[in-house]
């Protein structure tokens, strides 16, 4: 599983974006409300910057990598997802 921390971040934070954003259209064009949005969407977009740099960036092609957070020992953890890696990983 390939599931992070910062591609779960982003989903979430364009959620809000188009929660926000709904509810300021539905409220006549709330300009607060709009600009709740524009903030979760200014914040939508650095992460999807940064998910995509730090996916391009490999051990094989730079010397450094973004930490991106992988979520299966997180899920494991709790017991949400079964240990199902062959016994030589473990």
């Amino acid at each position: 599983h390939r599931t992070t921390v910062i591609l779960f971040f982003l989903f979430f934070t364009v959620a809000m974006t188009f929660l926000f954003l709904s509810i300021a259209e539905f409220r006549g064009g709330d300009l607060y409300v709009q600009r709740v949005g524009g903030i979760w969407g200014i914040i939508a977009s650095a992460t999807a910057w940064y998910a995509a740099y730090a996916g391009l960036l490999t051990k094989k092609n730079s010397l450094f990598t973004l930490p991106v957070w992988e979520m299966d020992p997180i899920w494991r953890h709790y017991g949400i997802l079964k240990d199902e890696r062959p016994a030589y990983e473990k």
